[in-house]
């Protein structure tokens, strides 16, 4: 928050001092209206209101069961394929071995 330079107070009576009596109370009146506004400006802003609350909550619960349903679905398809993959392993290793095997037989 930004915070103002107070003025020179005693400066600034000795110009209302010196002006007519209506200039003066036109002078504190806006004086008092600017130092008004300045501490209405600073007071906190009201948060939002409960059902606003509860709806943002009820959307953040909405996106949370998604996020974990299309995880739940990765993680079945990341199994799927472990098993996919272990499969081509044993594979390969089986062929792996009857080469070696039919390398050993023709030496």
């Amino acid at each position: 928050m930004d915070t103002l330079p107070l003025p020179d107070v005693g400066d600034t009576l000795a110009r209302i001092a010196i002006l007519s009596p209506v200039a003066q109370i036109t002078a504190l009146l806006v004086i008092g209206g600017v130092v008004g506004l300045w501490i209405w400006s600073r007071r906190p802003l009201p948060g939002p209101d409960a059902a606003t609350v509860v709806e943002a909550l009820r959307v953040t619960a909405q996106a949370q069961a998604e996020t974990s349903a299309s995880m739940t679905a990765i993680v079945q398809q990341n199994e799927r394929i472990a098993e996919d993959v272990k499969a081509v392993v044993s594979e390969v290793r089986s062929l792996t071995q009857l080469v070696i095997q039919s390398l050993k037989q023709t030496a």
